[in-house]
């Protein structure tokens, strides 16, 4: 179980990580703005060394930096202090220039239990502390690691004594100017850093969901049948937007907080390795908490992701038909639904918040306690094996102080990465997946129709179970009107909806031109190909995109005459913009029947060798369907059509109607053989034309 989940981070970080290397030169500066912002915060943490060392002397010597010795040559004054006290001793005639406490050879934090002799008048030198004026400088033992902040330190130190030498309140000045400096240095850096990090992330982003969207247009139908739009929809409206947040933006705190702990830990090394090394044994443990709770997360996230695809669902269907739920008061029905939605939200994000809550405060205590122990092997070194100054401890523990919140915020930062992954691993699942019809590999290239299209032995399912379709069989030649006609639910939509391959049969072949459709260019195949589904698809966008299909090769002439070839130039004129008006959401500001002639406007401008219409005037009225049996009649000559329609009187004049039923052919022939010899048909006409006052043609008894 742990070695598939790795597998799977690393999955999603190999995939991501591909989405930002394409900015490899922007990660660069990005990265390098890190290690310098690193550096800054290190320096600027350095201040407190100098300004320990005032502040301490200042106290230790009562309000004097210096002592100041009014004393005949030769003679020394020592000032005693008990421990911990920083001792000055000069050698100097009187008005001598004054010495800063860091000068070298001047200044030592004193180890308890020194003993002087100041009644004797004993010439006192302590570690380090050199003859300034004979030039001779005596050795002393370590005692931490003043020595080695002083030697990285002294281009510094030399600085305050050559300009403020006199002056406690003016090193102060000096050490603040120069740490406010370092703060515009480092937030200037740090936006740099910021800015270009989410430069890369928000672009990558962008990169994302592009390829995700150009991925699922390739998906065959079957799988749009079978998913909720509304789930289709959260994977660009929350799983895309959760990457962005937990992945791409954290990234840049996931690349400026591990240089700065880095960059500490290095430094906490050098300045004293025994501590550091010990402090650094809690790591291990704090390793394995974070990967705990992180795998909690994880499996909540996605959880969450689920939930939240589903809500999106219910949504998105449940306010396409609002209409349908106030109309049949099922108001309380949806309001039980969506609570129970809700609820599983709730109850998967309270999970992610209890692995997210319980991580921070475990981490904080172990943290604490390493912490504990530094401090008080710290002061063991100090009072009983005389180590370590006080005031270089303090800065020690300064430094590692700071390393409390850029841990904090990796914690933190892996935590919410872990939603990010959930997130991720769905998206990427899907661009991995393979839902697009089986491709040949030397696939035809057709750019006309010549012959006939050929339906041999066809079968097909939707669930790979039950039988939609069996062993069809039949033709449509170039320029013939082939009508399907049969009950509702016989088969005849999913007939037609084989043609442009928007599935494929599961057995038997359908033959255009003699060629396998199968072995087609399905972009070729599908351009011979004009569609008009029962169902008729508006954008919402302008007049003249739905009818174009967003093609900008038609010209205005073009559009206006495929328009009024379908008698939609009437309304289309009388709208406020005309062909540039805004027509809704599925065209909510036409009607029923204009939409409809919109969609048979988009038909005739493709003006392609093969006409598929699904029911195509059901949503006109008599008038309109007369017309559009005429223009249909005009747009028919010497195309091949294929017509679905409930309304007998729109095919009685097809050159073949095929009788479908329970998903098989019944019968084929003209509409005058059928009705002496096939008693379904016999019974669909009588149906719809004895209501009407028409004749009715006598019947026999019927084969079918």
């Amino acid at each position: 179980m742990n070695v598939q989940a790795s597998h799977s981070e690393w999955r999603i970080v190999r995939k991501l990580f591909h989405y930002v290397y394409r900015y490899k030169k922007r990660c660069l500066l990005a990265f390098a703005c890190s290690l310098i912002v690193s550096v800054l915060t290190v320096a600027s943490l350095s201040m407190m060394k100098p300004t320990v060392e005032t502040i301490f002397q200042r106290e230790t010597l009562g309000g004097g930096m210096v002592s100041s010795l009014n004393e005949s040559p030769g003679q020394n004054k020592a000032l005693i202090r008990a421990q911990g006290e920083i001792v000055s001793l000069l050698d100097e005639s009187p008005g001598q220039k004054k010495a800063l406490p860091w000068a070298p050879g001047k200044t030592l934090i004193r180890a308890p239990g020194t003993e002087m002799d100041n009644a004797q008048g004993q010439n006192i030198t302590l570690s380090r502390a050199s003859g300034a004026l004979s030039g001779d400088r005596e050795s002393a033992p370590d005692v931490g690691i003043e020595s080695k902040l002083r030697e990285v330190m002294a281009p510094f130190y030399r600085m305050l004594d050559t300009y403020a030498a006199d002056s406690p309140l003016g090193v102060l000045a000096i050490v603040f100017l120069v740490f406010i400096l370092l703060s515009v240095l480092n937030g200037a850096f740090r936006y740099t850093q910021e800015y270009m990090i989410n430069w890369v992330g928000n672009r990558a982003l962008l990169d994302l969901q592009r390829d995700l969207f150009s991925h699922m247009l390739g998906f065959n139908t079957a799988y749009f049948s079978r998913t909720k739009v509304g789930s289709i929809l959260s994977y660009y409206t929350v799983d895309v937007r959760v990457i962005g947040l937990s992945l791409f933006n954290i990234l840049g705190r996931l690349m400026i907080d591990p240089c700065i702990v880095l960059v500490l830990i290095v430094t906490l090394f050098w300045m004293q390795w025994q501590l550091t090394l010990l402090y650094g044994l809690i790591f291990p443990v704090l390793a394995y908490t974070v990967r705990y709770f992180a795998k909690k997360n994880r499996r909540a996230g996605r959880s969450a992701q689920d939930v939240l695809a589903r809500l999106n669902a219910f949504l998105q269907e449940h306010f396409s038909f609002i209409q349908l739920v106030q109309g049949y008061g099922m108001d309380a029905h949806q309001r039980s639904k969506f609570w129970r939605e809700t609820r599983g939200v709730f109850s998967a994000s309270m999970s992610m918040v209890k692995a997210k809550a319980a991580s921070s405060p475990i981490n904080e205590v172990i943290g604490l306690t390493g912490m504990c122990v530094i401090i008080f092997l710290g002061a063991y070194m100090i009072f009983e094996r005389k180590a370590m100054a006080p005031s270089d401890f303090l800065v020690y523990i300064a430094f590692m102080w700071s390393l409390y919140q850029p841990c904090k915020r990796i914690e933190r930062s892996f935590q919410e990465i872990q939603h990010g992954f959930a997130a991720a691993e769905r998206v990427l699942d899907v661009l991995e997946r393979d839902e697009s019809l089986p491709v040949s590999p030397n696939p035809v290239s057709i750019d006309r129709f010549d012959q006939e299209i050929r339906f041999d032995n066809v079968s097909f399912s939707y669930d790979g179970e039950r039988p939609v379709l069996d062993r069809i069989s039949f033709e449509a030649k170039k320029g013939e009107l082939v009508a399907l006609v049969g009950p509702s639910g016989a088969g005849k939509t999913t007939i037609v909806n084989l043609i442009p391959r928007f599935y494929d049969p599961l057995s038997g072949s359908i033959l255009l031109d003699g060629n396998d459709l199968r072995s087609l260019d399905l972009q070729s195949l599908r351009c011979l190909i004009a569609f008009v589904p029962q169902d008729v698809a508006i954008f919402g966008d302008t007049a003249r995109v739905n009818i174009t299909c967003g093609d900008e090769r038609y010209t205005d002439t073009q559009v206006k005459a495929a328009a009024k070839a379908a008698y939609a130039d009437e309304f289309i004129e009388n709208l406020p913009q005309g062909y540039d008006t805004i027509v809704g959401e599925r065209g909510a500001a036409l009607s029923g029947g204009q939409c409809q002639r919109l969609a048979l406007a988009r038909a005739f401008l493709r003006d392609s060798p093969i006409l598929i219409l699904d029911e195509a005037t059901s949503s006109l009225d008599s008038e309109s369907e007369r017309r559009i049996k005429l223009s249909i009649e005009k747009l028919m000559k010497g195309r091949t059509a294929l017509v679905i329609a409930h309304r007998l009187s729109t095919i009685l004049h097809a050159d073949r109607i095929v009788v479908v039923d329970k998903g098989s052919v019944v019968d084929i022939g003209s509409h005058s053989e059928l009705l002496k010899r096939c008693s379904l048909y016999q019974r669909l006409y009588q149906l719809q034309f004895a209501e009407e006052g028409d004749d009715v043609v006598s019947m026999g008894p019927g084969s079918c």
